[in-house]
């Protein structure tokens, strides 16, 4: 007598591990992204009294894959022009992104390292995170940067 197998036991069979290849796949994607951003928004903010530009240089991985400057006008201005959301490809791209802002003159230099950024983010995971951050030019024309956890992804 040969072994036999029913379709229904064969059908049963390869369902069950589809469902686990598809959950390891899953997990594994996002174990692979888990240092991965996005920043909804970035934006600077001028708290001094003089208007100032910031060059912002985004990289990944030690390569360099973004850079813009982009004015912010005096505290207090009336159209709003003191705080700017800073586009790039971080809005919909997610990476495993640093970022280095500059002052004009370079007098003034910040520094966020990936792994700094999700540090100071709550209740981070497997999986790409979200990211709101602050850049702020102060009264004294440092910079200072807020990182939070953003709800816009």
């Amino acid at each position: 007598m040969r072994p036999s197998i029913s379709r229904r036991s064969l059908l049963a069979g390869t369902l069950g591990g589809v469902g686990v290849l598809a959950s390891g796949g899953y997990a594994w994607n996002q174990y692979a992204t888990r240092n991965a951003l996005q920043f909804r928004p970035l934006e600077g903010h001028n708290e001094s009294d003089e208007p100032v530009t910031l060059t912002v240089t985004a990289s990944s991985d030690g390569t360099e894959v973004y850079e813009g400057t982009y004015d912010l006008a005096p505290a207090g201005d009336e159209r709003g022009e003191d705080t700017r959301y800073l586009a790039g490809p971080w809005i919909k791209h997610p990476d495993e992104y640093s970022l280095r802002v500059a002052t004009d003159d370079e007098e003034f230099v910040l520094v966020l390292e990936n792994s700094e950024i999700i540090d100071r983010l709550e209740d981070t995971g497997w999986g790409s995170e979200c990211a709101r951050v602050t850049i702020t030019v102060t009264d004294a024309g440092t910079l200072e940067s807020a990182v939070a956890t953003s709800e816009q992804c």
